[in-house]
């Protein structure tokens, strides 16, 4: 099926960083860093993770800052000035090139290294918010920073994250060691009613940048209090079906599964052999599956797609691999791309359980599919699911039951015109979702 696999120089980028060995060297690090996440039980508990992190991100963030001023200026004025000369100085000009490439790399594993990071952050900061994904996503409604400040700006931060911490006894986050907290540069949570509830902070910012962020800050407030549905729909997933099949694909390289609607298949370090081989076998698995009619009927999505797109701007209403059921190891081989999962989904089956259940769903073609999932009718009632629903269907592998459920939840609500406008429309979350996230595992603020 043509879109499934990334282009080659996507591919080609992403094995040389696979194999790096500073990269690989990470995961051990990373795989101990999300088993305390795992275990925590208490603020303090991520507070100090929360530290180590923020450090360790600082720390590698000014490494490669160094690292590239001290070789890529050189090189690109050595480059110009061999360019110059005649005849060209071949094996001169292709030394400076690889001291270039070299810095690039360097550059594209750090970003890498900082994106995982980043991903374990979030994840606890769905922990300390109870997986409270609509809260979340609300304070993700802002453009991505993905890097920490200079140094007087982030001393500042620091300073300020302990202030609150010390006076007020608030677990506090440093907003951009995550992808999720992108309304000021802390955020503190406090009780309200029993509940976490957010206090997002600005710090640093002058006089015309703080009107504008302190505005954001409480447009966000306002939001979380106005703008959010917990739904009481039990939310579904089939993530803990990947343990068996992660543990496969680690014996045999390759594994793959039908739940319902969807198709699963996993990979182990595919791009360290041949792509074209996994997408042989791929393909062979879907053939014998039956499953025909292209990308209109099959929707696919790729861990490593996926992972490439988040590094950039990461979809804030899907929950972060950091927090799946699985064991630490695994979740660093997904974060790290050791491991790759695909999924197929059917929207044609999927068609048919909705009309089971009286209702019509129409699934949407690009372009409209970049801002929603389907439409669903019952009757002369009907609403536009937003596209971060389809990502919960290929990255969560949230079951068709949920989906099917959430939608008739919205049809009888009466609110439907409230999803008219997707910029508008309420953000939607689970009441039960820590228990299919963290079964058993609480996290005590007050500890």
């Amino acid at each position: 099926m043509p879109g499934i696999f990334p282009s080659r120089k996507q591919i080609e980028r992403e094995l040389a960083i696979l194999n790096t060995p500073t990269y690989q060297e990470a995961h051990e690090g990373l795989a101990a860093y999300i088993r305390r996440l795992q275990e925590a039980t208490t603020a303090t508990e991520l507070r100090l993770l929360q530290r180590d992190l923020v450090l360790d991100t600082n720390a590698r963030q000014k490494a490669l800052a160094e690292f590239v001023a001290e070789r890529r200026p050189p090189a690109k004025a050595r480059i110009d000035e061999l360019k110059s000369r005649e005849p060209k100085p071949k094996l001169e000009l292709a030394a400076a090139q690889r001291i270039l490439r070299g810095a690039d790399h360097a550059e594209a594993v750090a970003r890498a290294l900082q994106h995982a990071t980043r991903v374990l952050a979030d994840g606890m900061v769905w922990r300390a918010f109870e997986f409270d994904r609509t809260t979340i996503s609300i304070l993700g409604k802002e453009e991505p920073v993905a890097h920490h400040a200079d140094d007087k700006g982030f001393a500042a931060e620091l300073a300020a994250l302990d202030l609150v911490e010390e006076r007020f006894g608030l677990l506090t986050f440093h907003n951009d060691t995550t992808n999720v907290l992108r309304r000021g540069d802390i955020t503190a949570i406090s009780l309200e009613d029993g509940s976490p509830f957010p206090h997002p902070i600005e710090v640093k910012a002058g006089m015309g940048r703080g009107s504008k962020q302190v505005a954001r800050i409480k447009e966000s407030i306002e939001m979380i209090r106005a703008r959010r549905f917990i739904v009481q729909t039990e939310f579904r997933t089939h993530i803990g079906e990947l343990a068996e099949l992660i543990a496969t694909a680690k014996h045999c390289g390759y594994a793959n599964r039908r739940l319902d609607c969807h198709f699963v298949h996993v990979d182990y370090r595919h791009w360290g052999d041949h792509e074209e081989h996994v997408e042989l076998l791929a393909g062979r698995a879907l053939r014998e599956l039956a499953w025909s009619g292209g990308d209109r009927l099959v929707l696919v999505g790729m861990s490593s797609v996926s992972r490439i797109r988040d590094r950039g701007n990461p979809v804030v209403e899907l929950a972060p691999t950091s927090i799946f059921p699985l064991a630490a190891e695994d979740i660093a081989d997904l974060l790290l791309g050791f491991v790759d999962v695909s999924v197929h989904l059917n929207t044609e089956l999927l068609g048919l359980r909705f009309n089971e259940h009286g209702m019509r769903a129409s699934f949407t073609l690009t372009p409209t599919s970049a801002t929603h999932f389907l439409e669903a009718r019952r009757g002369f009632r009907g609403f536009l699911m937003p596209a971060y629903v389809r990502e919960q269907m290929l990255h969560e592998l949230m079951t068709v039951e949920t989906l099917v459920e959430l939608s008739d939840w919205i049809l009888r609500s009466g609110k439907t015109r409230e999803w008219v406008d997707i910029e508008k429309a309420p953000i939607v979350g689970f009441a039960n979702e820590r228990t299919v996230w963290s079964p058993g595992s609480h996290i005590d603020l007050a500890a």
